[in-house]
């Protein structure tokens, strides 16, 4: 097969799996990866997973290759919060919550992130419909799943996040955050939570 061919074929997707290929392809030659790759037509971010070397790489894109590398995952945690501009946006490392187990693939793309979360918290996000369709945490989840992972909070942690207040009370629903709580069954969590509140308050 001939690259041509190949990209032609492909034209629609950004992200190619090998086993998306194989579907097409049954015989396909995974050694035409390699000379592809050599010869700057394609790029491997994990085994199996490849993405055209002349698309626009930019944060959207890094946020849907973390749903695909990592399937039964979504965007949260610092990167969600930079998404919806609650702190200063960085993209240094792709953030996300899975309920597969922990997992971080440092890749020439960039690092993704995975944290570990119970099937039962594997909830409250959704899917934002854009130029890449994301599964991302709700505003709400996001803050939640932030400090789900911290193993305490205090105020000096509250400055050192450089939380937009003014985007906080335009995004969250406190009947919604209220909702989670009752979900996640975590009294570490709502003490948290009452420490980021008062927070806010004292601002």
């Amino acid at each position: 097969m001939i690259f041509e061919q190949f990209r032609k074929i492909f034209s629609d997707k950004q992200i190619v799996d090998l086993r998306e290929i194989r579907v097409i392809f049954p015989q396909f030659d995974r050694r035409r990866l390699s000379e592809w790759q050599k010869k700057g037509y394609i790029q491997k971010v994990i085994n199996g997973c490849y993405i055209f070397a002349d698309i626009k790489i930019d944060e959207l894109f890094l946020m849907r290759l973390a749903n695909t590398i990592y399937p039964h995952s979504y965007i949260s945690l610092e990167t969600a919060l930079g998404y919806y501009s609650l702190i200063p946006e960085s993209v240094y490392q792709i953030t996300s919550c899975s309920s597969r187990k922990t997992k971080i693939f440092d890749t020439q793309v960039a690092s993704f992130s995975y944290r570990s979360i119970s099937k039962k918290l594997f909830f409250g996000y959704l899917l934002k419909k854009s130029s890449e369709n994301i599964l991302i945490a709700s505003p709400e989840k996001t803050v939640l799943d932030w400090l789900y992972f911290r193993r305490t909070f205090n105020e000096d942690d509250f400055y050192e996040l450089r939380l937009n207040i003014d985007e906080y009370s335009n995004l969250i629903s406190e009947k919604k955050i209220e909702k989670y709580l009752k979900v996640f069954q975590s009294d570490s969590l709502f003490q948290k939570y009452g420490t980021f509140k008062e927070s806010i308050k004292n601002a």
